[in-house]
């Protein structure tokens, strides 16, 4: 996975009113596993997606990046 670009999640707040409120309720909302990856995540916010990690055991998400829909895929 490449170094996080784009947006943090405090643009995503500022874009999309509530968009860190998404990620803190996780696993509810729109989440998906992205096919093709190994454990990477998609969270749908509006126009926006959040592509992370999830550690289960630790209780730790890792979002590598936040972008506009149309960008948020390349280079997974």
């Amino acid at each position: 996975m490449s170094a996080p670009r784009g947006e943090d999640t405090a643009a995503l707040d500022a874009k999309h009113p509530g968009g860190r409120e998404h990620l803190g309720r996780l696993p509810e909302g729109d989440v998906k596993l992205l096919a093709g990856t190994v454990g990477l995540y998609r969270l749908r916010v509006g126009d926006w997606r959040a592509i992370f990690r999830r550690d289960d055991q630790e209780h730790v998400i890792t979002v590598a990046q936040v972008l506009p829909r149309g960008g948020a895929y390349k280079d997974l």
